[in-house]
Parts: C-alpha cells; sequence; structure tokens
C-alpha cells in the first residue's frame, strides 16, 4: 500500500486533495523507517539466533519462527524440555480468548 500512496503523491493528477499530500508524505515516510528498524532488528536477532543452539533447535518445531525461538531460547541460564514447555504453556494461556477456561491442570502430570 506504502508503495502505491507513494506513487500518487509523486502523481499531480492523482486526485489526492493537496491539503493531504504533506501529511501522507510525512505518514509514507515514517512507515518506510519503521520498515527499515524492523528489519535492521530482524538481521540482529538472525545473528544472535544462528550464534544460539537452544534457538536454532526450537526453530525446527513447525509453527516456531525467529521471535518465539528467540523469546524462549535466548533467556541466559539452563534450558530444559521442561522449561521450554513451561513457557509455551504460559505464552499460550497469555495469549488465549477472554471467556475461555484458564483452570489449572488435573493433579498429575502434565500433558
Amino acid at each position: 500500500m506504502v508503495p502505491h500512496v507513494r506513487t500518487l503523491l509523486e502523481e499531480a493528477d492523482s486526485g489526492v486533495p493537496g491539503l493531504l499530500r504533506p501529511a501522507l508524505a510525512a505518514a509514507v515516510e515514517e512507515i518506510r523507517a519503521i520498515e527499515a528498524r524492523m528489519r535492521a532488528v530482524e538481521q540482529q536477532l538472525e545473528a544472535g539466533a544462528a550464534q544460539t543452539l537452544s534457538v536454532r533447535q526450537l526453530r525446527t518445531i513447525p509453527g516456531i519462527g525467529l521471535l518465539t525461538a528467540t523469546a524462549f531460547g535466548g533467556r541466559s541460564g539452563r534450558r530444559t524440555a521442561f522449561s521450554v514447555r513451561a513457557a509455551l504453556c504460559q505464552l499460550s494461556r497469555a495469549h488465549a480468548p477472554r471467556g475461555l477456561d484458564r483452570a489449572a491442570p488435573t493433579a498429575g502430570r502434565d500433558q
């Protein structure tokens, strides 16, 4: 969408009112700057992920991408299967839609 808006702003007869052009141009530049910062952060995460065994392992799990893997695997300290599972459970509860039963698991082992 940003490239389309930029094209419209460059064309004098695009139908975009003159009063809106400066505000739209500023918004386009802000979006482009944010996108550039996002790419830079992603490159930093990729570089760190390549050096962290637990992050590389987590990324082999279908559905686990760069952000999730670095959130769980990039923490300092000893990683175990239990701690990763506990973190995933905590994340799923934190992002569960309201109204769903968030009761504690039944007695016994976690499944």
